[in-house]
């Protein structure tokens, strides 16, 4: 089950984690709102859990971000968001990795290899602006 949550209050968000089996979650950017897609994954499965947050990327517009709108700095924005590829993979592989070996530094170890091979597979020349890295951060348990 995955649910889309817009404009939510934490207190709101933990009474649907206790009152039903939440496997997948993500919210839009409050922000930007529908301009930039979600770029942060959760995944729970047992008492094992992942939440990452995909680093967003620069706008690919020109360098004059002062007289832009919104909407214009946010036109070219990727969707799907390689960053919310990389939060998904994170998750997925780290709780997948934890389902058979519960060890959750190695399964973040692993985690960690499989955006690596992301990057080397679909971002093989970042340029550190445009082109960054594929990446997330995360907090995860098992």
């Amino acid at each position: 089950m995955i649910f889309w949550l817009d404009d939510v209050l934490l207190p709101r968000f933990s009474l649907i984690l206790i009152l039903m089996r939440v496997q997948a979650i993500s919210t839009r950017d409050h922000k930007y709102g529908k301009l930039k897609p979600a770029e942060d994954s959760f995944l729970c499965q047992k008492n094992i859990f992942c939440v990452a947050d995909g680093i967003t990327r620069d706008p690919t517009t020109p360098i004059d971000f002062g007289n832009l709108s919104k909407e214009e700095l946010l036109k070219n924005y990727p969707n799907p968001s390689p960053a919310k590829i990389a939060a998904d993979l994170c998750c997925q592989s780290f709780i997948k990795y934890c389902q058979k070996n519960p060890d959750p530094k190695s399964a973040l170890v692993f985690a960690n290899e499989k955006i690596k091979e992301l990057n080397h597979k679909k971002n093989p020349y970042p340029d550190y602006l445009v082109n960054d890295f594929w990446a997330c951060t995360a907090v995860l348990a098992e």
